[in-house]
């Protein structure tokens, strides 16, 4: 398959990030004295952004925490946000064998934080420019981004693959009708992501020498 653009989730995607979205999450909850919660359960409720992820884990109990909560695991996380983040299996190897092709992100985590993690890892050469949830009107699912990027970029959505690990990266793929191709995380239930139908489901970058010219 031949694409011009390729457009990239970032955690789950890119880095595994669980660990220092647990850590924010946790140091926040322990400042109003709610118990913590556990990876497998933050990396669950991931994916629509920290807003989301803090209403998840609050729940109606602790729902007037919410304010407090969400300032202070995003205040928390600017700080620590590649304190252990590291990249997905052989993302490396595959950002440098298609050096020459256009490549972006595209998350609903804010710019600024992917944008720290990717000058930690020296990555921003790799790309031509990041997106997060505050760089567009709308978030996905919504192809609104999508749309807009490959606007951008002067590429047509037959030209255009996005690559991501969950339920929500299916849907905008889809519903900015372009290629989607999944390696799962777990931040989605994988039964739930076959249902969706992706182009293709993968288990490292490796896999897609053969299958991306």
């Amino acid at each position: 398959m031949k694409f011009d653009l390729i457009i990239f989730d970032f955690d789950g995607t890119l880095f595994d990030t669980k660990a220092d979205i647990t850590a924010s999450i946790n140091f926040a909850l322990k400042q109003c004295n709610v118990p913590p919660a556990s990876p497998a359960l933050v990396w669950r409720f991931t994916g629509d952004g920290t807003p989301a992820l803090v209403k998840r884990i609050l729940g109606e109990k602790n729902k007037d925490f919410f304010e407090i909560v969400l300032k202070t695991s995003l205040d928390y996380y600017e700080a620590h946000s590649a304190d252990f983040a590291k990249p997905i299996g052989d993302i490396e190897w595959f950002l440098e064998h298609y050096k020459n092709k256009t490549k972006t992100i595209l998350s609903n985590k804010y710019k600024s934080l992917i944008d720290n993690i990717i000058h930690k890892f020296g990555f921003e050469k790799y790309f031509n420019a990041s997106f997060g949830r505050d760089s567009f009107a709308k978030s996905k699912p919504d192809p609104l981004p999508l749309i807009e990027i490959m606007s951008m970029f002067s590429v047509e959505r037959y030209q255009t693959l996005y690559i991501g690990d969950s339920v929500n990266d299916v849907l905008i793929a889809k519903n900015a009708d372009v290629k989607c191709f999944i390696i799962p995380s777990g931040a989605s239930n994988e039964i739930e992501i076959e249902k969706l139908k992706p182009d293709l489901l993968f288990r490292n970058y490796r896999e897609l020498e053969n299958i991306i010219e």
